[in-house]
């Protein structure tokens, strides 16, 4: 890519700090030319007979990468760099067949387990046990082997384990007890070239991560530093010797609850920002503003003058989008199966887990005619009954939840047509996505479903958090005048900052007019 523009201002301090040679960290908000910019770092640095490495979390966006730097710069994932590392007598056990995960459970002679259930979950007079069958268990072993794959520890532990909420402490405590032998020897028979058990691609990433590797290059570009899961971040902070550039948005981190950390937050290095989105306006920056602000930060996104962009509140029957954006993926289709009742005859591309959801309704559906389905969301349940007897009572399994509620409200068979023909849509005239899928991408007008909401902890109201804003003198530091919000509420913030950013014209509000007006009356009190 030939840059010939002009750098600004904030491109010309992050020049001037990647010649230095120092680690740093650009803070780049929604639209702010980050691409352009670890251009102009490859150009300035590739001047000085500097050569980098542009590390990104998947192939295609290594791949698109690589189109726009020169020869100076190496674009790839951690994966290929731990492929090229690692002895093809591991590599090669990518190909083979794939073992059931039931001969597994008889491989490691798994029998089943009587799991207590909390006192807490349980519904007056309902059973006090439930048995987790052998398959099952089995995958709750390769599911932290899993975990453990994406962590910077360096032995498998108990804690890597993730037992049903259901579960007493005491039961997830003998359970650990007997699967942790289990998990560890399922990690050796995979590490073992002459054994036949087949590898996936973090099996040995996590073999490599393990060894301290150090990447030959001059300089490391980090791209989408906010979502580095603690691999990834424990690699980069071995790379003593070696100059690391982390770019990301800290508040574009939405996938926590998949054990990413946000280096933009946690590391204690210098940094600078992007703050000028060329995406859209002053309208949509300011409106994307109201959440950073609720999230404690005084740095503004500013928008471009040049675009005419507009906040809208309507009704969204007289709003045309090209995007309508859903909070889950039960949002997203529910958005689409009550588009389609109201005799919307334009093509529609839903954009969701959509494989997985057909998955579990498949799963469903076959609970629900008596049968045993192999679906891990339906683990100890006897029947259709116990699904929702069991999301009445745990309002906090929002998955379960809301197949219940799409199941009562359409029927499995109407929403399993309806989603696999969204999916098979060829260029559809409006897309309905999740917020986490939209999340780098971007439409001219957009509206949004019904299902976000600002989530507070049980007993705690609105007013009550407004009475906790921290006050600061330090105007440059993220999250100054920060309320003292749990998780929760910051991962809710952060997903409606992504899904408010995505706009380059439009954007209907009146979805999210009570969150905003909650954000609205935060920023005059921290004011």
């Amino acid at each position: 890519m030939n840059y010939m523009f002009k750098p600004t201002t904030e491109q010309e301090k992050i020049l001037h700090r990647a010649a230095v040679g120092e680690s740093f960290k650009v803070m780049a908000y929604a639209g702010t030319g980050k691409t352009s910019t670890l251009g102009l770092i490859s150009k300035t640095l590739a001047a000085k007979s500097r050569k980098g490495t542009y590390l990104a979390f998947n192939k295609s966006i290594a791949d698109e990468a690589a189109k726009k730097f020169d020869s100076s710069v190496d674009a790839r994932t951690f994966h290929s760099l731990a492929f090229r590392q690692t002895e093809r007598s591991l590599t090669e056990k990518l190909k083979l067949p794939r073992i059931r995960d039931n001969d597994l459970a008889t491989h490691y002679g798994l029998i089943a387990f009587e799991a207590e259930i909390d006192p807490t979950m349980r519904v007056g007079d309902s059973k006090k046990t439930k048995y987790i069958f052998d398959i099952d268990l089995f995958r709750l072993v390769k599911k932290a082997v899993s975990y453990y794959c994406s962590t910077h520890a360096k032995q498998l532990k108990v804690t890597h384990f993730q037992f049903p909420d259901w579960m007493s402490e005491n039961s997830k405590k003998a359970l650990g007890e007997t699967l942790l032998p289990i998990a560890h020897q399922y990690w050796h028979d995979q590490l073992n070239p002459n054994s036949q058990f087949p590898i996936t691609h973090e099996i040995y990433l996590k073999k490599w991560a393990i060894q301290r590797p150090q990447i030959r290059t001059d300089y490391i570009m980090f791209d989408e530093a906010q979502d580095a899961d603690p691999l990834m971040l424990g690699v980069l902070l071995e790379q003593k010797n070696t100059q690391v550039i982390y770019v990301g948005d800290a508040y574009q981190q939405i996938y926590d609850w998949r054990g990413a950390v946000n280096a933009m937050i946690q590391l204690n290095i210098p940094a600078e920002r992007l703050t000028q989105s060329f995406r859209f306006g002053h309208a949509i920056a300011d409106n994307a503003n109201l959440y950073l602000n609720m999230l404690g930060e005084s740095v503004p996104l500013v928008g471009t003058e040049s675009i005419n962009s507009r906040v809208l509140h309507m009704r969204s029957e007289s709003f045309d989008p090209d995007a309508i954006l859903c909070r889950t993926n039960r949002g997203a289709i529910e958005a689409l199966m009550n588009r389609l009742k109201l005799g919307d005859n334009r093509t529609y591309g839903l954009v969701a887990n959509s494989e997985e959801y057909i998955k579990l309704i498949e799963a469903g559906k076959l609970l629900k005619e008596g049968r045993t389905p192999n679906h891990p969301a339906f683990m100890g349940f006897t029947s259709w009954h116990d699904v929702k007897e069991y999301t009445e009572s745990d309002k906090s399994d929002f998955e379960l939840a809301g197949l219940v509620r799409l199941e009562e409200k359409f029927g499995f068979y109407e929403l399993e047509k309806v989603i696999k023909q969204s999916i098979q849509a060829k260029n559809p005239q409006c897309v309905i996505s999740t917020a986490h899928k939209s999340k780098g991408l971007e439409w001219n007008k957009v509206d949004f479903h019904d299902d976000f909401e600002l989530k507070l902890t049980p007993d705690r109201t609105f007013n009550e958090m407004l009475n906790t804003v921290k006050r600061s003198d330090g105007i440059e530091a993220m999250y100054d005048n920060k309320p003292q919000m749990t998780q929760m509420e910051d991962s809710e913030l952060r997903l409606l900052y992504v899904a408010v950013t995505r706009s380059k014209v439009a954007m209907n509000n009146m979805a999210l007019k009570d969150i905003a007006n909650r954000a609205s009356q935060l920023k005059q009190k921290i004011n």
